[in-house]
């Protein structure tokens, strides 16, 4: 058995969803029975299934999320069929299937039809939803030996997007306050979930770090 089942929806001749579904063990018969309820459109029956209704399949355009962080609406489904009995479900993602228009050009569709941010095509059918991406190694940014401009190449060749005032407040923050080098994988974080967009300092959210709540101010400087 596949590591990742697969259940279609229709809803038109030409859209259908697909439900991919991981399992840590295959399903009996009661359990198989459970999720199909759970997926199929109580009074359209006939438009579920696990083959594809959209022919022909070298028209089939399949469009879903980026499989790198388990979606949201992952995380609910599997707390449902959790609720329902089905314990061996691990993770159920939703993709789109279309069938691409005559005459369309399929990239200029695809293009159309999706967030690039967090969805991309799936040029088969999921067999799995391991990425093979590989964790780039954890490693300290010497600070406290190589001064500010450690940060500022960091920040420079990763792309972390920090802004002045940023640096100087990191680089104050460890090495005057915590008196240690953080690693790339905090700064990372930091850059991150201290933006304006997670933190909204604005509305004094703290921020704490080994255990210490860090102040609005460093050196003076007020965020």
């Amino acid at each position: 058995m596949p590591e990742v089942q697969h259940f279609y929806r229709k809803v038109n001749p030409e859209f259908e969803y697909c439900f991919n579904v991981q399992t840590s063990a295959p399903l009996n018969n009661e359990e198989l029975g459970i999720l199909r309820w759970l997926l199929a459109e109580t009074f359209e029956i006939k438009n579920f299934g696990e083959k594809s209704f959209l022919k022909p399949a070298v028209n089939v355009v399949e469009l879903g999320p980026r499989l790198s962080f388990e979606t949201a609406y992952s995380t609910n489904a599997v707390a449902i069929c959790h609720a329902c009995g089905l314990d061996k479900i691990v993770r159920l993602e939703c993709s789109r299937r279309y069938l691409v228009p005559a005459g369309r050009d399929k990239e200029e569709f695809i293009s159309d039809n999706h967030d690039r941010m967090t969805e991309y095509p799936y040029p088969e059918p999921l067999q799995s939803f391991t990425t093979g991406a590989v964790p780039e190694e954890v490693f300290k940014v010497p600070l406290i030996s190589g001064g500010v401009d450690e940060l500022k190449k960091f920040n420079r060749e990763s792309g972390l997007g920090m802004d002045d005032w940023d640096i100087g407040y990191y680089h104050d923050l460890f090495t005057g306050v915590l008196q240690r080098d953080p690693s790339n994988v905090e700064l990372f974080m930091l850059g991150n979930n201290n933006s304006e967009h997670s933190r909204h300092w604005f509305f004094k959210g703290k921020l704490i770090i080994d255990g210490q709540e860090i102040p609005d101010t460093l050196m003076g400087i007020v965020r």
